[in-house]
């Protein structure tokens, strides 16, 4: 009701969300399985010399470090793409190091042991890492449950308008595990 699916092979949505030249901004989301089709959207654009989208903010949150399991795979697109590697703990604490890609990716990688509670949405670092909305921006949310909500309302908290969230279900994300 109100929310827009995206799958597989589907072109970027056009609408409010979309500039002149389509979608150039994307605020991917991710928690858990969400990676998955994450990295996919990734190595898409990664591959796409006239993609229009040319910057590409990830904030990937997990329960635990041992969580990250395709931090590899992250990380190699990272190096291609990207202008830091970027990991927070729920504490806070920050660890950066500059990449030598095209400064069009930067990932914020998340500890949070309690994303269902509300320290996602009132950690004012967190906020930080997602760009204020602009037109030609989509919010991409690639989590489930409690997770998607709490991510969803903070793209809406960061100015993002419903028509330019897309919110991958559940049911897309289970048949992947």
């Amino acid at each position: 009701k109100g929310e827009r699916l995206l799958r597989m092979g589907d072109a970027a949505p056009e609408g409010p969300g979309a500039g002149a030249n389509g979608v150039q901004s994307v605020a991917i989301l991710a928690a858990g399985l969400g990676i998955l089709p994450c990295l996919q959207l990734l190595r898409t654009v990664q591959q796409d010399p006239d993609s229009s989208v040319n910057n590409i903010e990830l904030l990937w949150i997990n329960d635990g470090k041992r969580d990250f399991v395709l931090n590899k795979d992250v990380e190699e697109v990272e190096r291609s793409m990207g202008n830091m590697i970027n990991a927070r703990g729920s504490e806070g604490s920050g660890v950066g190091s500059d990449g030598n890609g095209s400064g069009r990716l930067s990932v914020t990688r998340v500890v949070d042991r309690e994303l269902g509670n509300a320290n996602t949405l009132i950690n004012k670092d967190l906020h930080a890492v997602i760009d204020v909305y602009k037109v030609g921006a989509l919010g991409l949310v690639l989590a489930e449950g409690v997770a998607a909500e709490k991510l969803q309302k903070l793209l809406k908290s960061r100015g993002y308008p419903e028509s330019s969230i897309v919110r991958l279900r559940e049911p897309q994300l289970h048949y992947l595990s």
